[in-house]
């Protein structure tokens, strides 16, 4: 279902999106960033900071570009005792392209990106695929189109195979690739190209329910300075504003569907001197969250789920405030993707502000978090 544009700072029901490449990069998870069939630095795909654009080219004679991370896991075969980081890949149910130009890239013949989860055994020299590769049975977008030839700007998709929406479980993750093809299965050649500024790949996480009526929704301009002279007069400087994303404004959506010209999309698009410059902050509090919505039920176990040998060996996956957010955000300290309300198209890269989270038990069994979303870049 398409998200709603209008927006009127519209909070219900909160979405954060976790990051996991951050969060394994954060605590030092990380072993290889490898590119295939590409050339152009692989660590600016990976570093989620979209205003910073990389230009990739294709290889001739080859029908996808890829983009691989190998966790410390990898090989897995070599290192089968770390099990529970491929069960949290698993768990995997979003992916997109913050600052990307699909619609005009390799001639406007980009057909589609997809995403695999593989663990085995293998080198790492180019093209070195492995056995047991797995990849989501379906997708369905977020903002844009899963068909991404027709986007410019960002695109977010939403797992829709499996029977909650991710990969197959698997504890014998240790790779994790995103490929791009060319429209039909044609092959890339050296001249055509495409922009990413990062892909973001993780697990989105919906709060139980609307955040109360009483709310704050603070506009900073942190990056504008005024003074005042001897004289009586005012100075303004500008020392920063929200940086734009290649040569159009942050979370930029744009269909080429609807114009006669793409190529003239981007000049009409670009709202960047027109567009608001500053740093939202949203102050909110959530009542009447149970116990299972607040707490994971294990604090020393994988918090996005159970995985154990006395259950059969399954995976029972949970979601929660303080297993799913606050784990894979680093208390909310890296950056993550914040949406203050699911069914609208209003996204943003965010952090807690630090010390900002509470909880206080207000009933048995029942409890109020309160927290403030900053928006960072």
């Amino acid at each position: 279902m398409a998200l709603n544009k209008s927006i009127s700072g519209s909070v219900r029901i909160p979405r954060v999106y976790c990051d996991l490449i951050s969060y394994a990069k954060a605590i030092g998870h990380v072993k290889h960033i490898v590119s295939f069939n590409t050339t152009g630095d692989p660590l600016s795909a990976w570093d989620f900071n979209p205003a910073k654009i990389t230009t990739y080219s294709g290889k001739d004679g080859m029908n996808y570009m890829a983009w691989g991370i190998r966790f410390n896991n990898y090989p897995f075969f070599d290192n089968p005792i770390d099990r529970q980081f491929g069960n949290l890949l698993s768990t995997i149910n979003y992916f997109g392209a913050l600052g990307h130009n699909f619609g005009l890239a390799a001639g406007g013949n980009i057909d589609y990106a997809r995403i695999g989860l593989q663990g085995g055994q293998g080198t790492l020299e180019e093209g070195d695929f492995y056995a047991d590769s797995i990849y989501s049975n379906g997708y369905e977008a977020i903002v844009g189109n899963f068909k991404p030839n027709n986007d410019l700007g960002y695109s977010l998709y939403k797992l829709t195979g499996g029977e909650n929406g991710e990969f197959a479980q698997s504890d014998k993750i240790d790779t994790l690739v995103v490929y791009v093809y060319k429209d039909g299965g044609e092959d890339f050649s050296d001249e055509d190209t495409l922009d990413i500024g990062t892909w973001t790949v993780g697990r989105y996480f919906d709060f139980p329910h609307s955040a109360n009526l009483s709310m704050n929704i603070k506009y900073d301009a942190d990056g504008i300075r005024s003074k005042r002279t001897v004289g009586g007069s005012d100075l303004t400087d500008i020392a920063y504003t929200k940086p734009k994303w290649g040569n159009l404004p942050a979370w930029t959506n744009i269909n080429l569907d609807d114009y006669v010209d793409n190529n003239s999309a981007p000049e009409f698009e670009n709202y960047s001197n027109v567009t608001y410059r500053g740093r939202r902050t949203w102050d909110l509090t959530f009542s009447f969250l149970s116990a299972t919505d607040t707490f994971t039920t294990d604090m020393f176990s994988n918090m996005s789920g159970d995985y154990s040998s006395s259950n059969g060996g399954t995976f029972d996956q949970n979601d929660s405030i303080v297993g799913s957010f606050l784990t894979f955000t680093l208390n909310g300290q890296i950056p993550f993707l914040f949406q203050p309300d699911s069914t609208k198209q209003d996204i943003v890269m965010a952090k807690l502000k630090s010390n900002s989270l509470s909880i206080q038990q207000t009933a048995p069994s029942l409890y109020t978090a309160k927290m403030s979303f900053v928006e960072v870049w």
